[in-house]
């Protein structure tokens, strides 16, 4: 076969291999090897609002990059801020669980607990309605962090680093985190 026929067999492959790339699918790195999720904004609401100042802002974005007094002295400081999503891998700017719905107890539905470095539990954080949450006082380190809804769990297996929760829990994961931070199933 000559170079000439043997190029459109080329073309095709190549054409496959690159609609296989784009078609959002992705690997879960929790669900084992070899096993694919469809990225995906279960949501289907997305931020539109650019940088205009509000609780509800960037969500599955990096927070604290943003809130840190030393590059940006106009947005408040926040010392552990993330987003909680239904599954892994959301997209950023896809709006999270909405945590607006208070419970007969009267408290937020979906809250962030964290336990200090000194085996303090704080008052839970609540999540808004775009998932996103943010807690302002420093904490002593080492600290825990658990996402908590209608009495289920979802505990982080490992000390933070830090409290930029969005910086690990990202689309695809990164620093051995497996994707977005989930309410419990």
């Amino acid at each position: 076969m000559s170079a000439f026929t043997s190029r459109p067999i080329l073309y095709a492959g190549t054409l496959l291999i690159a609609l296989g790339a784009c078609t959002g699918v992705v690997e879960a790195p929790d669900e084992g090897s070899g096993t694919t999720t469809a990225a995906q904004c279960s949501s289907q609401t997305f931020w539109k609002d650019k940088d205009m100042g509000s609780e509800f802002m960037h969500p599955g974005g990096k927070c604290n990059e943003c809130h840190n007094k030393n590059t940006n002295t106009s947005a408040p400081n926040l010392f552990i801020a993330g987003t909680v999503y239904q599954t892994f891998h959301e997209p950023d700017e896809c709006n999270g669980v909405n945590g607006d719905p208070v419970s007969e107890a009267g408290l937020n539905d979906v809250t962030v607990v964290i336990t200090d470095g000194s085996g303090r539990s704080l008052p839970p954080v609540p999540v808004n309605r775009v998932g996103n949450f943010q807690y302002v006082d420093k904490v002593i380190p080492p600290f825990s962090v658990k996402v908590v809804k209608g009495g289920k769990e979802n505990r982080m297996t490992m000390s933070p680093p830090h409290g930029d929760c969005n910086a690990c829990h990202t689309q695809m994961g990164a620093n051995d985190a497996p994707g977005r931070i989930t309410i419990p199933q």
